[in-house]
Parts: C-alpha cells; sequence; structure tokens
C-alpha cells in the first residue's frame, strides 16, 4: 500500500505543479475543459494568411452566420488591412480599398482595429466579407512583401442601442498646453453638446500629464501614441497637449491638427485616447500657446468624441461623404464643428452602439 499512495502523492504532486505552471487554467483530467469568461462576448472567428490576388494580397472569404442581423469584427493583422468586400442578402459592395486615399472610407486597421457592420435594415442570414492588405505607409493596396495573415473575432451587437450611456472622461494635461479651464466648467459645456444624443461624460478625474511638446502620428502607425496612452480600461482619455501634428510616413508632409483621434473607432487598447493641440507647430520644439475659448474647446473634445465613438466627417476635404443616411454639414461633425452644436440621430444612435462596443474588452492586447 505504501508504493501506492506514494505514486499517488507523486501524481497529485506533479498536478498541483501544473497548476502553478499554467496558471489553474488547465486541469489533471483530460477531459476537463479551459477556463472561458461567460461574459466575453468575442469568440474567434476565423484564422487566415493572405493570397496574392490582382490588387495586392486578400484574404480568402470569411462567412459570418446571421451577419445579416449586424456584427462587430475585432483584427489582429500583420501591418494593416480594411475590410474590402462586403456581402449579405441585400447588400454587395466591393472596394479595391486604398487605390487613393479618397476611396478609403472605413477605417483602416493597423495591427488590431475592430471593424463594425451595422446595416438598416437589417436582414437574415449569413454575411461573406474579405480583407485587402494595406501598405502603412499609404494606406494604399499592398502589392509587394510578404504575404502574412490574420486573426479574426467577432461579437454581435450589443442591445439597447436607443439607451442612453454615460461616459467616464479622464483630462491629462500636459506641460506644454496652456488650457486652463476647470474641469467642472469643461464636463458641463461638452456635456451639453453631447446629452441631446444620448451620450452623457462624467469627468472622474483630472491630472497632470508627461507628454512632449509635439507629437507625431501617421495613419499607419497609431501605435506611436500607445506608450503615452498606456492602457486606458474604461475611460475616454483626453489629453491637452502642445503640437499636433500628422505626418505623412512616405513623403514626410506636415499637417497641423487641432484634434486626434488615433483609433477610429477607439477600442479599450493602448493608442486610444483623444489629443487636442493647445500650440502653434513652429520650427523646433513647439510654438506660442494658444489660448482656446472653453465653448471653442468643448465642440473640439465633442467631435473628437464622435471620432472615437465610430464617426467620419459628414464630408471629407476630398468631398467624400458619410454613410449615414442623415448627417449633413449642419452637425457636429463637419470638418469645422464650431457653429454647428448637434448630432443628428442617425450620428447619435451609432455613437450609442460603440459607446457598448468600446466598454467590453478587447479579445487581445
Amino acid at each position: 500500500m505504501g508504493g501506492r499512495w506514494e505514486a499517488l502523492g507523486r501524481l497529485v504532486g506533479w498536478c498541483l505543479l501544473l497548476l502553478l505552471v499554467v496558471g489553474g487554467v488547465a486541469g489533471c483530467a483530460p477531459d476537463d475543459p479551459a477556463e472561458v469568461d461567460p461574459d466575453d462576448p468575442w469568440s474567434l472567428l476565423a484564422e487566415v494568411a493572405y493570397a496574392q490576388d490582382d490588387l495586392g494580397w486578400s484574404s480568402p472569404v470569411i462567412e459570418v452566420a446571421d451577419g445579416g442581423a449586424g456584427f462587430a469584427l475585432f483584427v489582429a493583422t500583420d501591418g494593416c488591412a480594411a475590410v474590402a468586400h462586403l456581402a449579405d442578402e441585400t447588400t454587395t459592395w466591393w472596394s479595391e480599398q486604398g487605390e487613393s486615399e479618397g476611396e478609403v472610407r472605413l477605417s483602416p486597421i493597423a495591427g488590431r482595429g475592430m471593424w463594425v457592420h451595422a446595416p438598416d435594415p437589417e436582414t437574415d442570414g449569413a454575411a461573406f466579407l474579405r480583407l485587402r492588405r494595406l501598405r502603412c505607409d499609404t494606406m494604399t493596396a499592398a502589392r509587394e512583401g510578404a504575404a502574412g495573415g490574420a486573426r479574426v473575432w467577432v461579437r454581435p451587437l450589443p442591445p439597447g442601442a436607443e439607451d442612453d450611456v454615460t461616459l467616464p472622461i479622464v483630462f491629462h494635461h500636459g506641460p506644454a498646453s496652456t488650457f486652463s479651464s476647470s474641469a467642472v466648467s469643461l464636463e458641463a459645456a461638452v456635456d451639453r453638446l453631447m446629452r441631446p444624443a444620448g451620450v452623457s461624460v462624467e469627468v472622474v478625474a483630472s491630472e497632470a500629464a508627461s507628454l512632449p511638446p509635439r507629437l507625431s502620428w501617421s495613419a499607419g502607425r497609431p501605435e506611436a501614441l500607445d506608450e503615452v496612452v498606456g492602457d486606458p480600461g474604461d475611460a475616454v482619455h483626453v489629453f491637452f497637449a502642445g503640437c499636433l501634428e500628422r505626418v505623412h510616413p512616405a513623403t514626410g508632409r506636415r499637417t497641423v491638427l487641432d484634434g486626434l483621434v488615433p483609433r477610429v473607432p477607439a477600442l479599450g487598447a493602448a493608442g486610444g485616447g483623444i489629443f487636442l493641440r493647445g500650440r502653434e507647430c513652429s520650427a523646433g520644439m513647439g510654438g506660442d500657446a494658444i489660448a482656446w475659448d472653453e465653448e471653442v474647446m468643448a465642440h473640439r473634445i465633442a467631435h473628437e468624441l464622435g471620432h472615437y465613438l465610430g464617426l467620419f466627417h459628414t464630408r471629407e476635404p476630398d468631398g467624400t461623404p458619410d454613410d449615414l443616411s442623415d448627417t449633413h454639414d449642419g452637425t457636429l461633425m463637419a470638418l469645422r464643428p464650431l457653429d454647428h452644436p448637434i448630432f443628428s440621430p442617425a450620428q447619435a444612435a451609432r455613437m450609442r452602439l460603440h459607446a457598448r462596443l468600446s466598454s467590453a474588452p478587447v479579445p487581445v492586447r
């Protein structure tokens, strides 16, 4: 009996060691299931490799069961990509994503990103889509280099898009910014603009931040600001920065920005913040401070919150319109939003939808 008890003791010891090594995920019995978070709405849909076609590198067709009712995708890709093809019972569209910058209407996925299909009207049945590999420096179709691949997760759209939501906000004041309005006063000004759309804001913290006087960014490399934002958790982090520029990675051309959201829509992951310019962008480390009026700053924050929650400009500089049915240039998502204190009903519904999507942890970090 002693030998049998000794063997059993060794087995128990090895099991305990195994549990310690893998963090308790696996048990000793071979049929013990791995722990699964029952509240996690995301499920792995596909792991794909890009293959070469006439336009560059594309994924195989990916089927989304019941996709006609709408869904969200989270994609982790080598390099950059975009959804280039979507078909369901009532809709079929094909976009040669990135053939010119003006044709890229959907937010590109740089490394990782979320893409949402919210059809109107909803349909029954499956949806089918393909990803296209993009060059991160130009956001045009990639035609050379390694193929690479992507992992794709899917989740249903959250219910209750018509219900009001509240966004927790954290203000970060950088040393190069001179904006000095109180957090309480600015919160009230932003809330007055957002509340009619069913989105309220609540400033949960206002603190100093270590920011360089000049921040540069490009669409294909949103991770350049990851270290600034860190892991934002559930809050929307608003950074009052100094000079703010978009740098074209291929030509080096610089464009001064009043506000910036590195990822549209933003995620509960690194890089998902809002940045606001507080200084002129002169040569060197930064120019003169800008004395922004509180109401001007409130409009800028509301406009950037719209981007953060998945909205595009109603009309881009090249004339490309938004794809929502009732948007127009007299809303807060106009290129110059200061004279337009409203969101359209479709814009408001889309923001509430994304607020719920962004509050759930993303599949990978």
